[in-house]
């Protein structure tokens, strides 16, 4: 199998669940001394990723040091299938690393997403709830569980795709979410990676400040 050193990060959106406690942009966050760009950035260098093509409406700032590994996709807001679909016309190899820039992964070496046989590949992780859960019988309250971890997968926001396959189902104007997922799976050709470590998604401000301080820790 070809081994990719290319990555696609989606930087768009305008993080508007942030608003009012920031009118900074998301990807401009500060994550202690890196924002969240920046972070994202560092982060697939340090395993070995050296083409990053960023799909943004708009051209943020970086570190000077971060420049040469860095190729700027502008468009307008075509949805993220769009998105990728432009920013796709830059990759130089026939298979490509995707993730989101608001979707931190702990713990993991995305190059293990990259193993395997695949068309295309989504990274998967079980949610863990955002309140107590209270166990009852009938009305009586037998205990608390705080925040558990459920019992499905939903998406990390980290993907590896196959260039023919956003030549083939990606769309001009969509979301990579809603319409080009779902066709993959439809049609068997989606497999999924079970993440082994820790995912942080950057939502809320709270989710922003959790972030700080887990970071903070590494």
């Amino acid at each position: 199998m070809e081994e990719t050193n290319e990555a696609i990060l989606l930087c768009g959106g305008e993080g508007w669940r942030l608003k009012q406690d920031t009118i900074i942009p998301k990807p401009m966050l500060k994550l202690n001394n890196l924002n969240l760009l920046e972070y994202q950035i560092r982060w697939l260098l340090q395993h070995k990723f050296d083409h990053i093509i960023i799909a943004s409406d708009k051209k943020y700032d970086i570190r000077p040091s971060l420049g040469p590994y860095v190729e700027w996709s502008i468009g307008d807001h075509r949805g993220t299938g769009g998105a990728v679909l432009i920013a796709s016309d830059l990759l130089k190899s026939k298979n490509f690393y995707l993730m989101n820039v608001d979707d931190i992964i702990l713990g993991y070496n995305p190059r293990l997403m990259l193993m395997g046989d695949y068309e295309a590949k989504i990274l998967v992780s079980k949610p863990r709830i955002g309140y107590g859960r209270v166990e009852l019988r009938q009305d009586l309250v037998l205990g608390f569980r705080e925040k558990p971890i459920l019992d499905f997968y939903v998406s990390v926001g980290h993907y590896v795709m196959k260039k023919h396959i956003v030549d083939t189902y990606f769309p001009d104007i969509g979301n990579l979410e809603e319409l080009v997922l779902p066709n993959l799976a439809e049609r068997r050709i989606l497999k999924a990676e079970r993440l082994k470590g820790k995912w942080i998604t950057i939502n809320t401000y709270k989710d922003y400040l959790e972030a700080c301080d887990i970071l903070s820790q590494q």
